[in-house]
């Protein structure tokens, strides 16, 4: 339950933070480029699929509602906008990122998933555009003229982004991983209830050992332990247990 509530408060700040990004903005023909992508990449890296998606699908149900958290307002009719198929893209681009990011520690891979959500993003995105402008608002546009207004302009920034969101994504989750907080998260209660907190930890060749907890037996202790390969190598992969208990 403790979790559960905890992904619902990030959920509603990642879904703030993408509202704020809406605004941190450069208009540019027919949209603006803003910084939402940005913080949905960051919520999926930080949160997973579920909980990323989740956010975005928050963000844009705020939007529609009637608060004015979309580059030009929100309400209903911002279904008739070219740009809203993008905010649609969110949800799906959200969740690939998330899903596809692994434990979002190896900057390439984390990369490489950041850019098959911004591709998501477009596959959303371009037909909504094309199809409003042509078909609701007449005014003709050609496919190749879409694909630039709503597309290929805003390629050098998006590289941008993902670039920033795979390594500030990184460094977040390597922040994060290993804390007594994480372990409190991690094991049964009963369990956590007879540790004591530790928060040890030391560095070789890029390998960060923290001793998160331990839980004596007389001349004994069961340490809880995690790994992290800070250099982002993915020396440590999703197949090596995130803590592990031993007697010394």
């Amino acid at each position: 339950m403790r979790n559960h509530t905890r992904m619902l408060i990030l959920c509603a700040l990642f879904a703030a933070l993408t509202a704020v990004g809406a605004f941190l903005r450069l208009p540019a023909g027919a949209m603006s480029i803003t910084l939402q992508f940005f913080f949905t990449a960051m919520a999926a890296l930080l949160l997973g699929p579920r909980w990323g998606a989740l956010s975005q699908i928050v963000y844009v149900a705020l939007g529609l509602a009637g608060l004015p958290v979309f580059t030009q307002g929100g309400g209903p009719g911002y279904v008739f906008q070219p740009s809203f198929g993008f905010l649609l893209g969110l949800i799906p681009a959200a969740w690939v990122m998330g899903k596809l990011a692994g434990d979002g520690t190896r900057p390439w891979r984390t990369a490489l998933a950041c850019a098959a959500g911004d591709g998501v993003l477009y596959l959303v995105g371009i037909p909504y555009m094309y199809l409003i402008f042509n078909g609701y608002l007449g005014r003709g546009m050609s496919l190749s003229a879409v694909l630039w207004a709503g597309m290929l302009v805003y390629l050098p920034g998006d590289a941008v982004k993902i670039a920033a969101a795979a390594l500030l994504g990184v460094t977040a989750l390597a922040a994060a991983m290993g804390g007594f907080d994480w372990l409190r998260e991690t094991v049964d209660p009963p369990m956590l209830d007879a540790v004591e907190e530790q928060g040890q930890s030391v560095t070789s060749n890029g390998i960060k050992l923290n001793v998160i907890a331990a839980q004596k037996y007389g001349d004994a202790a069961l340490l809880y332990v995690s790994i992290q390969d800070t250099t982002g190598q993915g020396r440590v992969t999703e197949q090596t247990s995130p803590y592990w208990g031993g007697l010394l």
